[in-house]
C-alpha cells in the first residue's frame, strides 16, 4: 500500500513537471520573442545593413500593409514603395538584434513578413532593394506568430 502511494506521488510530480515545462517552451523559431505587457516582440538577428526593414504582403488578399491607406484595413494595391516600408530598430546593445515593430494598424491575417536588410534610409527605399529572408506570419491581436520560412 505504502509503495501504491509513492509510485502515484511520482507520477503526479512528473506529470505537473511535464505540464509546466510545456507551458514555458515557445516555438520562436529562429525569431526571438520576448514578452512584455502583453505584446510580443520579435527580433532579426545577424543582420549587416544599417537600415533593415520589413514589409508586409496581405496573403489572402494580396495586399500590402500601407499606413497611409484610406481604406480602414491599411492594405492597399496601389501603393508608394516608402509608405510600406517598416523600419527596424535597433536593439543591439541590449538583445543583440533588431526589433521588428508591428504597426498597430496591421489588421489580422496571414502575411509574408519580408525583411530587407540594407542601407538604405527611410523615405529612399525602392522596389530595387533585395529581400533577405521571409517568414510566413499570422497576425493575431497584434502579435506575431512565426508559420515558416520563406
Amino acid at each position: 500500500m505504502e509503495i501504491n502511494k509513492i509510485i502515484i506521488g511520482c507520477i503526479l510530480l512528473a506529470c505537473i513537471s511535464g505540464f509546466f515545462a510545456y507551458t514555458n517552451t515557445t516555438t520562436a523559431d529562429q525569431v526571438g520573442r520576448e514578452r512584455y505587457n502583453d505584446l510580443k516582440y520579435t527580433y532579426f538577428y545577424s543582420l549587416t545593413g544599417s537600415a533593415p526593414y520589413v514589409r508586409f504582403i496581405n496573403k489572402d488578399q494580396g495586399k500590402v500593409y500601407d499606413d497611409t491607406a484610406t481604406t480602414t484595413d491599411y492594405l492597399s494595391n496601389t501603393t508608394t514603395w516608402t509608405d510600406t516600408d517598416v523600419s527596424l530598430t535597433t536593439k543591439m546593445t541590449s538583445i543583440g538584434g533588431w526589433l521588428v515593430p508591428v504597426p498597430s494598424t496591421l489588421p489580422d491575417g496571414t502575411y509574408d513578413m519580408l525583411l530587407y536588410d540594407v542601407d538604405t534610409a527611410a523615405g529612399s527605399r525602392s522596389n530595387s532593394d533585395a529581400i533577405a529572408r521571409g517568414k510566413h506570419i499570422r497576425i493575431r491581436s497584434g502579435q506575431i506568430e512565426i508559420l515558416a520560412d520563406i
